[in-house]
This record gives C-alpha cells, sequence and structure tokens, in this order.
C-alpha cells in the first residue's frame, strides 16, 4: 500500500515512515567511533528534548509499569527509562498513523485498520508531532507527504503520492 520500512526500535513493518531499520536518529546502533558516539548523544539529546516538549504539550504518554501511575515530568521519564520501568499508553499504527491503546488487548494490530502498532519513543514522537499540526514528512520521519491527518480518520495521503 505505502512504502515499506521497518520500525527501528521493535522491528515492526513501516508503511510510511522513512527511516530503515537501526537508522532513526533515536535509536543508533553500533555505536563505535568517535564520531558515532556524538551522534549517538545528540540523538539521545533530540529525544530527551522530544519527550520534553511532549510534557509541556500535555501530552501524558508514559507511566511507570511498577506503579501503574501516569508520568508527567521528564525527571520521572528518565528515571523509569533508566529502571526500564517505561511503559508507554499509546501506540501508532504503522498503516493509518491512527492511534491506538498500547495494550495486550488489541495484540499489538490497530483497531480500525488491521495494521502493526508500535508505542516506541520514536513513533510516539511522530504522534505527538502529527497531534501538533505537523505536516511536513521531513520533520515527521515519512516518506510521503500527508494531505491531512486526524485522529478518526489517520493519513490522509495525496493521490500522486501513493
Amino acid at each position: 500500500m505505502f512504502v515499506n520500512g521497518t520500525c527501528p526500535q521493535n522491528g515492526t513493518q513501516l508503511k510510511i515512515t522513512g527511516f530503515p531499520a537501526g537508522t532513526h536518529p533515536a535509536w543508533p546502533s553500533g555505536v563505535s567511533s568517535a564520531a558515532e558516539q556524538a551522534a549517538a548523544y545528540f540523538a539521545a539529546l533530540k529525544l530527551v528534548a522530544s519527550i520534553d516538549d511532549g510534557l509541556a504539550r500535555g501530552n501524558h504518554l508514559y507511566r511507570d509499569k511498577t506503579t501503574s501511575q501516569p508520568l508527567t515530568t521528564l525527571d520521572e521519564v528518565v528515571r523509569a527509562i533508566l529502571a526500564d520501568s517505561l511503559v508507554m499508553t499509546e501506540s501508532l499504527c504503522q498503516d493509518c498513523l491512527r492511534p491506538n491503546p498500547a495494550h495486550a488487548d488489541n495484540k499489538g494490530q490497530c483497531v480500525e485498520c488491521g495494521g502493526e502498532t508500535c508505542s516506541c519513543l520514536a513513533c510516539l514522537d511522530t504522534l505527538a508531532r502529527l497531534r501538533a499540526g505537523e505536516k511536513d514528512k521531513a520533520r515527521l520521519g515519512l516518506r510521503v507527504n500527508l494531505a491531512g491527518w486526524s485522529e478518526e480518520t489517520g493519513a490522509v495521503i495525496p493521490a500522486e503520492e501513493v
């Protein structure tokens, strides 16, 4: 249907996103040289800034799996990441870009179109940007332009992009 790729966090097939496996700037792998270490550091800074920006906009997508409490500050989210207790409350469909609940009931499938969902930080950052009205494919990490997007309909792809 759309251009295929792979989510860098969990390997789910992406239909619209533009980062091949292991190349999303938020998830560097195989870091060894000084240049790669610097790139990984700046990618981590970008990720933290993205989390902080989402929290400031009121996106409370994070919970602590040990307490089930929502995490509302950057410090709480970072502590949960370091303790490996971060749980996402939403996921993003890799086919239609609709938000979905992140729980076992839907078995990682979109409740609307059946596509695979992902709740990695990179995908949730894309969801937060979509909610903020972003449509630029480069800023969203997409391979195709969007004519529109809503939580109810998902991505609207222009005919020339299909």
